[in-house]
């Protein structure tokens, strides 16, 4: 008997983002959630929104660099963490061209989705844009019932 893990969501790292810094208001409480959902269901993290969550609160002194480094272990700790493959950047590099969209965005767009990840939250893309089956929503944008429902 074999079981398929449905990998439903990811995040963005500007998701990680809001989920630590208690100053963005209603931003915080629903990227807490959000991220508080990967942690207890069978989802990833694209190891880039590690990166760039490390070096954009430092960068930009939202924490100390230390602190920011504990928070990157907490989420390793709690999430599965996925690095890019050779496939993924080739995948990126097709979507960079076809949809005019960032490279490092899409990058984290093919890492997720070449894992099964359904659903990517961010607040940068458009809301609603599918990518070969892994759909853009910024969960700022959304009712309490629709973010429910994803999260479901």
């Amino acid at each position: 008997m074999s079981f398929t893990i449905v990998i439903s969501a990811t995040v963005d790292t500007n998701i990680l983002i809001y989920a630590v810094d208690v100053d963005s208001g209603p931003k915080h409480l629903i990227a807490k959630r959000i991220v508080d959902f990967l942690g207890t269901n069978a989802a990833i993290l694209p190891l880039q929104c590690l990166s760039e969550f490390y070096r954009a609160t430092t960068r930009k002194q939202l924490i100390a660099p230390a602190d920011a480094a504990s928070i990157v272990q907490q989420f390793h700790a709690a999430i599965r963490i996925i690095p890019p493959s050779f496939e993924d950047l080739t995948a990126a590099m097709q979507i960079h061209q076809q949809h005019g969209i960032q490279f490092f965005d899409a990058l984290l767009i093919a890492t997720a989705r070449n894992v099964g990840c359904g659903v990517f939250f961010s607040e940068d893309l458009q809301d609603n844009r599918n990518f070969g089956g892994i759909t853009i929503r910024n969960p700022f944008l959304l009712s309490s019932e629709d973010l429910n429902a994803l999260l479901s």
